[in-house]
């Protein structure tokens, strides 16, 4: 009798008789595409549902801790400062500026080399890595005697750390749709707030600790750092390297994550789209068609690359909105119990570390609010224009307050728009160009600019003793923060232009040059090729 094997909803194979089917039929690539093919919208959104699940828990929280551990062990020397640093190593306000910039030229010089690796290495092995690296050089502060050995310090934790957070932007389009992005961004890169909220926490549990001889700030570090170590190894085993390398999926499920991303470009053109569409059954997606030329040129790095990137607005004029709010977000973290302090509230220690917690906590669910509204309605423009203002009316409350009640106001409100605008930003420049390499590049872009305003930050003036009121800190950030909807408005205005020459077929010769070069090419591999200034691509305001 002959046993024909069917498929079940899930993707499992089984006989008309019950009995499973060989294990060969469950990796057949060729016919999960067809079962793809033959299925409801409504049965691919719940097999859709399940696997976004699924990703969210291994690679969404992963991420998160990541991100949280890195801005952790970054701005932890705010807390130290009050906790006993500055009086041990003997810093003066000078050298302690010095100390926070010097963790930057080498966090800058190595952002876009670590994210050019990322796709030679892998994900599962880069990472993890570098949250090894970075804790180890955490615990490391914890043990200097001297500024000098401080200054060293810092700089190799800015080497460390500087392939993380272009690594997490770029990972994530690995694994997600546009459309899914932003959501979780803002839930992971909502790490930086919630690790002032735990690092303000923390560093009040430690606050008294006086083991080994050692002050607390000292224990604050190693603390932290051994955590972040312990975290990095764990990684090594949890972290997949691609959609195909995510636990516990069926085959199904494997294939259906594989498909939504395409060939890893991530950018879907035409909302809506079917999922049928990206089908052709009886033929495996990820096999060559078309001019095979085109599709070793589209996956070679090519230094023009880097031109692109300088030339193209959309990438210069989002990062100088980088640059301009960043710097509140690294005045916040650096700065915020010194802030505290200066506002009278309260004398003793551990109360000053514990009233830094809630702009943290205000910030983070602000940030996760105003992610759901830009991913929802793909108006990353207005969602920064709604943080950006936020940030200036907390700043002028800070400015001009005249009681520690208000300028503890204040800080809470220029925390809740600073903090808010960096999902929105890096999902803006992840989603707004295509091509690997030229997203790795701006992405990285980004990160510069953050990382430089992060320099300007730590050179502001927020008075150690006596009214805060009226620092010219508060003032600056005022000031770029205006510049901010300037560059904002520029951007919002190029993006409308970019939109309006493509739809009216004024792009459309790029694509024909492109056939020229090379005959034969499929419609798609002309997309991949041309990238962003592909007709068909179209960016979010």
């Amino acid at each position: 009798m002959d046993v024909k094997p069917v498929r079940s909803s899930d993707g499992s194979a089984k006989s008309e008789m019950g009995a499973i089917a060989p294990p060969t039929l469950l990796n057949d690539a060729d016919d999960l595409d067809r079962q793809i093919a033959t299925m409801s919208p409504e049965e691919y959104a719940k097999v859709e549902k399940k696997l976004k699940i699924k990703m969210d828990l291994q690679v969404v929280l992963l991420c998160g801790v990541f991100y949280l551990l890195s801005f952790l062990d970054r701005t932890n020397i705010a807390s130290a400062r009050i906790m006993g640093l500055v009086e041990d190593l003997k810093l003066s306000e000078h050298d302690f500026s010095v100390v926070l910039t010097v963790l930057y030229p080498t966090y800058i010089c190595f952002e876009i080399p670590s994210n050019l690796l990322l796709k030679k290495v892998g994900a599962a092995r880069l990472l993890p890595t570098l949250v090894v690296c970075w804790g180890i050089a955490c615990i490391t502060q914890g043990v200097v005697t001297t500024k000098t050995g401080l200054y060293i310090n810092r700089i190799f934790l800015g080497l460390a750390e500087a392939g993380l957070l272009p690594g997490l932007i770029l990972y994530s389009t690995f694994f997600y749709k546009p459309s899914e992005i932003q959501l979780r961004q803002a839930i992971y890169f909502g790490g930086a707030s919630m690790a002032g909220a735990f690092g303000g926490l923390i560093a009040a549990g430690i606050e008294n600790i006086q083991a080994a001889g050692w002050n607390p700030w000292r224990w604050l570090f190693i603390v932290e750092g051994l955590l972040t170590v312990f975290v990095g190894f764990i990684c090594f085993f949890l972290l997949p390297n691609g959609p195909e390398k995510l636990k516990g999926l069926t085959p199904l499920e494997k294939r259906v994550a594989l498909h939504r991303v395409g060939k890893g470009s991530g950018q879907d053109y035409a909302a809506g789209e079917k999922h049928a569409a990206l089908i052709n059954p009886g033929q495996d997606q990820f096999a060559p068609v078309g001019n095979p030329d085109i599709e070793r040129e589209t996956h070679r790095f090519k230094l023009n690359v880097f031109w692109k990137v300088a030339t193209d607005p959309f990438g210069l004029l989002l990062a100088m909105v980088n640059f301009c709010t960043v710097v509140g977000v690294f005045s916040t973290a650096f700065f915020a119990p010194t802030i505290v302090r200066s506002l009278g509230i309260s004398t003793q220690r551990t109360t000053i570390l514990l009233l830094t917690v809630p702009p943290y906590i205000a910030s983070f669910l602000f940030s996760i609010a105003l992610g759901v509204f830009a991913g929802r309605y793909r108006w990353r423009g207005g969602a920064c224009f709604m943080g950006i203002t936020l940030a200036i009316v907390g700043y002028a409350t800070a400015y001009a307050a005249s009681t520690p009640a208000g300028g503890y106001a204040g800080l809470i409100i220029m925390s809740m728009g600073s903090f808010s605008l960096g999902p929105i930003i890096f999902a803006w420049s992840s989603l707004g160009t295509w091509s690997h390499y030229k997203r790795a590049i701006t992405v990285a872009l980004m990160i510069v600019f953050s990382n430089s305003g992060a320099i300007v930050s730590v050179w502001l003036d927020f008075p150690e003793e006596g009214s805060v009121q009226h620092a010219s800190g508060f003032l600056i950030n005022l000031a770029l923060n205006i510049a901010a909807l300037f560059f904002l408005a520029a951007l919002e205005t190029y993006v409308w232009y970019d939109r309006r020459e493509k739809a009216a077929g004024r792009r459309d010769w790029k694509a024909d040059k492109v056939r020229e070069q090379f005959p034969g090419a499929t419609p798609e591999q002309v997309r991949e090729y041309l990238g962003d200034e592909a007709a068909e691509f179209k960016r979010d305001y």
